[in-house]
């Protein structure tokens, strides 16, 4: 009778004396790899003891050395961080904080200059460039890290200074004004290719309120602007002119009956009332222009209402309204339409002068060639 016990007994005496037998090269094999193992494990152990240094600077209250640019002030430590970096840092927090003096004010004192920034040199896995780290001291709520390439540009870091002074104005703001525009105040002055911006979305918008706010109408232009709630969108930006663009910008999805895809074609070639009435009410309806365009009227309450006008905007109760006409030191209404004036004067320009004097031109040496080619006959 076969025994298992027996059988199982004489199977793992072979298994162990084939293991004994094994060549000599596996075994070095084997020693190769566990002091790959252990060198890892020191490796680790030495990226682990880097953090935990990295993080007491962070968390001290006076790391070595610091620059101090106005309302930036960050933290560094020499012997990690070189002169070159050093020099990079300086000059983003120093450009930096000029722009943001120019849009807070001495409103910039309570945002950004109550926070203390340290610089640190960190890795990314694979990458053989070192970075710079930049994070704020301590526990700003609502304040992350930045990562750039040392001695690199310095627009990251002046961008990253830029963002935290806006979102510090907003963490300060009253939450209505928050929800009405985000951020608060602009992170930086306005340029023209911000106001062309704006001027696209304003010019390009597909909303009889809009056209209205165009030809004038201070009223329409806070509607657009968001200066008041609206429960149905559809009624206080659009009308039955605009339904046919809007629908045919939605378009027929995919699971649309036939009897919905041939109503939306009706609206859409014919501008057929029944069927746009209809289509309209089946996609969704949003603002005109983006919400962003907020802080383009804001730019002008500012620039209108000079010294401390951030804080008197950030300080004001009442309506966003109120808000803008204690920043600006005028009537809303007024300021609606310089903001409209301004839109209208930053509208996106083809130049086509050159090309049509070149075209001009060439019309021109054609014609005076022709005249002067004889005549055969």
């Amino acid at each position: 009778m076969f025994d298992r016990n027996r059988f199982a007994r004489f199977l793992l005496a072979a298994i162990f004396a084939g293991a004994a037998q094994l060549p000599a090269q596996n075994r070095t094999a084997d020693s190769a790899l566990g002091q790959r193992w252990v060198a890892a494990e020191l490796r680790l152990a030495r990226l682990k003891a880097e953090a935990a240094h990295r993080d007491s600077i962070v968390n001290s209250n006076a790391p070595p050395q610091e620059i101090a640019e106005d309302v930036i002030t960050i933290h560094y430590d020499s012997t990690l961080i070189g002169r070159a970096t050093v020099a990079v840092l300086r000059s983003a927090a120093r450009s930096a904080a000029r722009e943001i003096r120019a849009v807070q004010g001495d409103g910039a004192t309570r945002t950004i200059g109550s926070i203390q920034f340290v610089a640190l040199p960190t890795r990314h896995d694979g990458d053989p460039r070192r970075y710079v780290r930049l994070r704020p001291i301590g526990s700003t709520v609502g304040l992350s890290e930045t990562i750039a390439p040392m001695s690199g540009l310095e627009s990251p870091f002046r961008k990253y200074f830029l963002d935290i002074a806006a979102a510090q104005a907003t963490g300060v703001a009253d939450p209505s004004l928050s929800s009405w525009v985000n951020p608060v105040l602009p992170p930086n002055k306005k340029s023209q290719e911000d106001w062309t911006e704006v001027a696209g979305w304003v010019l390009g918008a597909q909303s009889e309120t809009v056209k209205r706010c165009i030809n004038g109408s201070a009223l329409s232009c806070g509607a657009v602007l968001g200066l008041e709630a609206h429960d149905d969108k559809l009624a206080a930006f659009y009308g039955p002119s605009d339904y046919p663009p809007l629908v045919e910008a939605y378009g027929v999805q995919k699971n649309d009956p036939e009897n919905v895809a041939t109503a939306m074609n009706r609206c859409i070639r014919s501008a057929d009332d029944t069927a746009c009435e209809q289509m309209i009410r089946r996609i969704p309806i949003g603002d005109p222009i983006p919400a962003q365009s907020r802080l383009s009227l804001v730019a002008i309450a500012l620039e209108r209402g000079g010294l401390g006008a951030a804080d008197r905007y950030l300080a004001a109760t009442g309506t966003i309204r109120d808000r803008l006409a204690a920043a600006s030191g005028m009537p809303t209404d007024t300021l609606l339409l310089l903001w409209r004036d301004r839109v209208l004067a930053s509208r996106p320009s083809h130049n086509i002068t050159g090309a049509a004097l070149a075209g001009l031109g060439w019309s021109l040496a054609l014609l005076l060639i022709a005249m002067r080619r004889p005549k055969c006959g």
